[in-house]
């Protein structure tokens, strides 16, 4: 996603680095809020870990994806990036053992 009437240059860079995407997320879907972006990447961990929704999963994949490939919107949302390590890091540790 880029802005009506970018350079090459500018697809390029919104193509490497996905801020635009994610303020247009954050401006068409969720108010400016990003603490609805964060309560829907645990939604979408819940659903699929607890109920088994592939869905969800893919979902989930997705938002980390975008907020992960968001160079300059750490400096922008640094309250976003906090509350994404931290609930990335309990994500992570419910995860359940793979036994074989």
């Amino acid at each position: 996603l880029f802005p009506p009437g970018s350079s090459p240059s500018d697809v390029t860079q919104n193509a490497l680095d996905q801020t635009y995407s994610l303020e247009i997320l954050l401006r068409d879907f969720h108010s400016k809020n990003y603490k609805d972006v964060l309560g829907e990447l645990q939604f979408a961990f819940v659903c699929f870990l607890i109920g088994h929704v592939y869905d969800a999963f893919e979902h989930w994949k997705k938002l980390v994806h975008l907020l992960c490939s968001c160079d300059c919107a750490l400096s922008l949302y640094p309250d976003l990036y906090m509350g994404l390590i931290s609930i990335l890091h309990f994500q992570v540790k419910e995860i359940p053992d793979r036994k074989s």
